[in-house]
Order: C-alpha cells, then sequence, then structure tokens
C-alpha cells in the first residue's frame, strides 16, 4: 500500500512538471519575435553623404530577401525619383545601392515599411523607419554668376528642381498663374517645354516627388485664384505632365510638403492654407485622401517636414504669418505618432509673421533645426530672420540672432561653399538676394555680394550644371527667370557682415 502511494506522488510530481512545461512551451510559443532596434545608414539629418554612397538598415533579426524591393524599402531621391538598383540583404541588414548617383546636395527620403519579412518567424519589422539626409556638396565658393539666360516673362510663385525627364541633370517646374515646366539641354541651359498647365488657378508652392511609384519625378502644387485647390501633376517620364483630376487641400492653399508620414513606402502631403492644416494621404499611385485631422485653425504659410524628436517619422514645422482674421501667428511644431496623426507640442515658438520655413541640421549636432523667413510686421523698419534650434526631442529654442533687414520671401538651406556645413540663400523683396554662410555652429554671416534686386524672388537650388555644386535658379513674377551658377573661387573680395 504504501509502495503504491509513493508511486502515485511520483507521477503526479511529474505530470505536474509536464504540464508545467508545455504551458511554458505553449506561452514562449506565443511569444511574437519581430525584428527590432534598427541602426542606419546614412545617419539622420547628416548632410555629407558622398554621392555614389548606399543605403541600409539594419535589424536584430534576419530578413526575408524574398520579401525586400522598391516598395518595401523605398529611397526616394526628391530630385531623381524613386530609385532603383541593386539589393541585398544579408542577415538583418537590407542594402541598396543605387543604380545612378546622388545630385550634389539632394534629399534624400528612405522608407524601410513593415512588409520586409523576417526569417525567423515571417514577421515583419514592429514600426516603419523613415528617416533622410543630403548628398554632399562637392565644392563651390557661395560666389554666384548669372548665366545671363531671360526664361520667359512667367507670373512665377515657386520654382522646384529635378531630373524630369530622365536625362541625368536638373530640370525646373516653374508654379505660378499658368505652370511652367523649363527643360536643362546640358550645362544648365534651359529650354522652354512648351507645356503650360493649369492655366485657370496660381500654383503657390510646388513640391517635386515619384508620387505614383513610378520611378520618375511627378509635381504637387498648392494654389490659389479661381481654384483654391492642391494638385497633383503626373509626369510620363518624359517630362510631360497631366493634371491627375484631383482637388485637394480645400481654401486657399499657400504652401505643402511630401514625404512617408504614414511609413507605408508612399510619399504623402502635408497641406498648408488659410485654415486647419490638412494631413492627406496617398494610396501609392499619386491618389490622395484626407485622413480627416482636425489641425490648428491658423493663417499658415508653409510647412517643413523632418523627424524632429527621432523616433524614426515625419514631423512637421509649420510658419504662420498675420491675416486679416486676427488668427494666432505663432508657429507650431506637430509631432508624428508613426501612422500619420500629429499632436501639437503646444511649445513657445516665434510669434513673427513668417513666410518660409527650412529645416536642416544647423549647428552639425545631428538633429533638424530650422531657419525662419520673416516678413517686416507693418510699421517695423526691419523685419530680421530668425533661427530655432532643436535639441534632439523636438523642443526648440531662439538662437538670438536676427538676420538681415529685409522681408525675406525664401530661405533654402544647402552647403553652398562645400565646408561641411548648411548655408543659406534668402530672396528678399524690393532688395538683392542674398547669401548667409553658416560658421559651423548655426550663425551666420553675410556674404555682401549683389545678386541682383527683386520685387517679387523666389528660389530654387541645385546643381545645374553637374560640377559637384549647388547652383541658384532665380525667379519672379512678371519677369523672365535667370540661373545663377555657384562659382569655385579660391578666395572672397567681399568682408562678410556677422549677425549675432
Amino acid at each position: 500500500m504504501k509502495n503504491n502511494t509513493c508511486f502515485r506522488n511520483i507521477f503526479l510530481i511529474i505530470s505536474a512538471c509536464l504540464l508545467a512545461g508545455l504551458a511554458w512551451l505553449d506561452v514562449s510559443a506565443a511569444v511574437i519575435m519581430r525584428p527590432a532596434n534598427p541602426v542606419v545608414q546614412p545617419a539622420p539629418n547628416d548632410h555629407t553623404v558622398p554621392s555614389d554612397s548606399s543605403i541600409a538598415i539594419t535589424y536584430d533579426e534576419a530578413i526575408n530577401p524574398i520579401t525586400v524591393n522598391k516598395n518595401t524599402f523605398a529611397v526616394f531621391g526628391m530630385e531623381s525619383g524613386l530609385f532603383d538598383g541593386t539589393f541585398n540583404v544579408i542577415s538583418g541588414t537590407i542594402r541598396l545601392t543605387p543604380s545612378e548617383g546622388l545630385h550634389a546636395g539632394e534629399l534624400v527620403l528612405v522608407s524601410a515599411t513593415t512588409e520586409t519579412l523576417s526569417l525567423v518567424d515571417g514577421l515583419g519589422p514592429l514600426v516603419p523607419t523613415v528617416w533622410q539626409f543630403r548628398a554632399k556638396s562637392e565644392g563651390g565658393s557661395a560666389f554666384f554668376k548669372d548665366t545671363g539666360q531671360s526664361l520667359g516673362e512667367m507670373n512665377s510663385l515657386d520654382v522646384a528642381l529635378g531630373d524630369l525627364d530622365g536625362d541625368g541633370d536638373l530640370d525646373a517646374f516653374v508654379a505660378g498663374c499658368t505652370n511652367y515646366v523649363w527643360m536643362n539641354i546640358g550645362q544648365a541651359v534651359f529650354v522652354d517645354s512648351g507645356q503650360r498647365l493649369g492655366t485657370n488657378m496660381c500654383g503657390v508652392d510646388v513640391d517635386l516627388g515619384d508620387l505614383d511609384g513610378d520611378g520618375d519625378l511627378d509635381a504637387f502644387t498648392a494654389n490659389s485664384g479661381d481654384t483654391y485647390f492642391g494638385r497633383v501633376w503626373r509626369n510620363n517620364g518624359a517630362g510631360v505632365f497631366t493634371d491627375s483630376g484631383q482637388n485637394l487641400g480645400a481654401d486657399l492653399g499657400t504652401g505643402s510638403a511630401l514625404g512617408d508620414l504614414d511609413g507605408d513606402g508612399d510619399l504623402d502631403a502635408f497641406y498648408v492654407r488659410s485654415g486647419p492644416a490638412k494631413v492627406l494621404f496617398n494610396d501609392g499611385n499619386s491618389m490622395f485622401t484626407d485622413s480627416g485631422q482636425s489641425l490648428a485653425n491658423q493663417f499658415s504659410m508653409d510647412v517643413a517636414l523632418g523627424d524632429l524628436d527621432g523616433d524614426g517619422d515625419l514631423d512637421a514645422y509649420v510658419c504662420n504669418t498675420q491675416n486679416p482674421n486676427a488668427l494666432p501667428t505663432t508657429d507650431k511644431v506637430y509631432l508624428n505618432d508613426g501612422q500619420g496623426s500629429f499632436a501639437d507640442t503646444g511649445q513657445p515658438l516665434s510669434e513673427a509673421p513668417c513666410n518660409f520655413a527650412s529645416l536642416g541640421d544647423l549647428d552639425n549636432d545631428g538633429d533638424l533645426d530650422v531657419y525662419l523667413a520673416i516678413v517686416k510686421p507693418g510699421g517695423v523698419g526691419v523685419g530680421p530672420d530668425e533661427v530655432w534650434f532643436n535639441d534632439g526631442t523636438g523642443v526648440f529654442s531662439d538662437s538670438g540672432q536676427d538676420i538681415g533687414i529685409a522681408t525675406t520671401n525664401q530661405a533654402k538651406l544647402a552647403d553652398l561653399d562645400g565646408d561641411g556645413d548648411l548655408d543659406v540663400f534668402v530672396a528678399n523683396f524690393y532688395l538683392t538676394s542674398q547669401v548667409l554662410l553658416n560658421d559651423g555652429s548655426g550663425f551666420f554671416s553675410l556674404t555682401r555680394q549683389y545678386l541682383e534686386a527683386f520685387n517679387n524672388p523666389f528660389i530654387g537650388l541645385g546643381d545645374m550644371d553637374g560640377d559637384g555644386d549647388v547652383d541658384a535658379f532665380l525667379m519672379e513674377f512678371g519677369k523672365p527667370g535667370t540661373v545663377w551658377l555657384n562659382q569655385d573661387y579660391t578666395a572672397w573680395r567681399f568682408l562678410p557682415a556677422v549677425y549675432r
């Protein structure tokens, strides 16, 4: 009897252990192992990336090569289109070597989606990773010379440069009351393509990007005039554009920016206007839908996208101006939750009326700062531009600089003198345009060169002659466009004026 009892107790103990083991196995089987902890290359916000660089992300699990392609690991050159090339997948590293090099100063946006799958369990990354960087400028002195070209008499309101016809050089899409397309036939010599787009509307802002995933650059315009909607212009690959027929954004459009806001591998749009900003999602074929988000009701002039808090998605800096309805002019920083839903940080930012915002790593600490083109308020003699530094978490503080004495219409960033930091080219109302050089810590000095006076100026920056530095395409409402090439001078003729 005693032996039977011992045997029964041993059996119960063994059974309990087995059940516990099986339960442990069940629990472990329920744990989802997904690729995480990504490390990216080039580093986010780097503006010194060589033109022949590859682009990579490394996860902590091996990735199935079959799941990797230009849509699941999407690399957008904002002057080139969606990059194709050679994909290599080794363990947890996905690497794309583009078939063509980057243009000097080109902004590149990368979307590593959740559609690449792990070899361990066939599951994709936990969340998308979106980052951006700029190609290196290989030279230049920031001294610009007019090529003498007189490009039409257009009612121009903005210009964007990109390779529209796939021949390797930068062309120009000029937005205005009728949009024009100018083709670069080599060495920054431009000819009119003959296209007249949107004759019943005024394009006040244009952004180029591959909106339908076919490898070429399409155009997104924010519009005013008789039709107040944003428009998508599809490129056939040869630089010939057609209207997609969409009316986007609503009300008086003032500016837009393209970026992958929801991490699905295509370019969405953040659209600002007289009224609440709009977040528009792309279905991958250049068809946009309103996300329905309710953002602050302000008179916004411009928006710039970038990862402001370092969490792997694109946030938004919105600059606001004075308006007839007396809405607040305070700028806004909106942080993205990774799925394209934005929340106002509520932080105190510039209250000066703003025309244009440019994001870039101005102080070389790895995060995105902002240069603000300021409008001279009524009754005030000076309207200086402002620089605000990011602490790396998306919180901005005023650098204390008062830059310039004019009302600035646009200010665009690029390494203009080839020294590895971001300078700024400003277009001023009713005064000469100006070039300001960065000392590497985000403080700017004026070069004092004469760049012709403009009443209503607009700028496009890019390497138009293919010599490795960044040139300038200048437009003015009602006057011909001009092309200014960056020279390779070794010494300056002008002493700089330093703004503090």
